[in-house]
């Protein structure tokens, strides 16, 4: 049965109450005690004051060793980076990304990875802090959907954005033989999407161009060899 202190300690976190945090996380002798999860949540004080947005509650813990031994995750398997993706909290995810960056890579119950979680939900900001941070932007949760395929099926126009312009792929197909195209929300998110691919590819095959014209002006071809030189003495 959880403990009293441990009680009291969640509830602190869930309100907000930073001057109960402090007094009485420092009564904990190891950070792996002040780790007590909530029973019915499966939420640990870290994943209370991050659902909650508290900011400064999720420094005090970090700055204590919390989640330092082992990253904190409910019954779903869900961990801090995805439970504030959900409720829009930038702040204490970037926090706890920065601080634990091995989170990234785990999924939850469903193949989520935090990645997929801020792209179902639309939090652009942390996709692109996940990304800039090493995370897969093609991974596949159990369906063998993909980040996009999530962001897609909802609309959010500015995660797709940035999502294709990182190579999130137009081909990859989940277990039904889906692409994320085929899971856009609407026509008009389809239409988005294939303009922003078609732009992409533009850009590509104009940056190749000046790559090939540079080489051309410099007497090379573009894969490197030596062109109008003289072999005679």
């Amino acid at each position: 049965m959880i403990e009293q202190k441990a009680q009291r300690l969640l509830a602190a976190c869930s309100e907000g109450n930073l001057d109960l945090v402090n007094r009485i996380a420092s009564k904990f002798e190891t950070p792996e005690e002040m780790c007590e999860t909530d029973p019915a949540s499966g939420y640990s004080p870290l994943m209370m004051a991050a659902r909650h947005g508290h900011v400064e509650i999720a420094e005090v813990l970090i700055r204590l060793g919390h989640d330092r031994a082992e990253i904190s995750r409910d019954a779903s398997n869900n961990n801090v980076l995805m439970i504030t993706a959900e409720h829009g909290h930038q702040a204490v995810f970037e926090l706890y990304a920065n601080n634990f960056p091995r989170a990234i890579h785990l999924c939850n119950n469903k193949g989520w990875s935090p990645l997929t979680t801020a792209a179902r939900f639309g939090a652009a900001g942390m996709v692109e802090i996940l990304l800039h941070l090493g995370a897969d932007l093609n991974h596949k949760d159990d369906d063998g959907s993909t980040a996009l395929h999530h962001a897609a099926a909802y609309g959010h126009l500015q995660t797709i954005a940035l999502l294709i312009e990182k190579g999130g792929s137009s081909t990859i197909k989940n277990n039904g033989g889906w692409t994320a195209l085929d899971f856009a929300f609407s026509g008009q998110v389809a239409a988005f999407m294939e303009e922003r691919w078609r732009s992409l590819n533009r850009r590509s095959m104009s940056s190749h161009s000046s790559f090939s014209s540079l080489y051309s002006a410099s007497g090379q071809d573009s894969t490197g060899s030596q062109q109008g030189l003289s072999t005679s003495p």
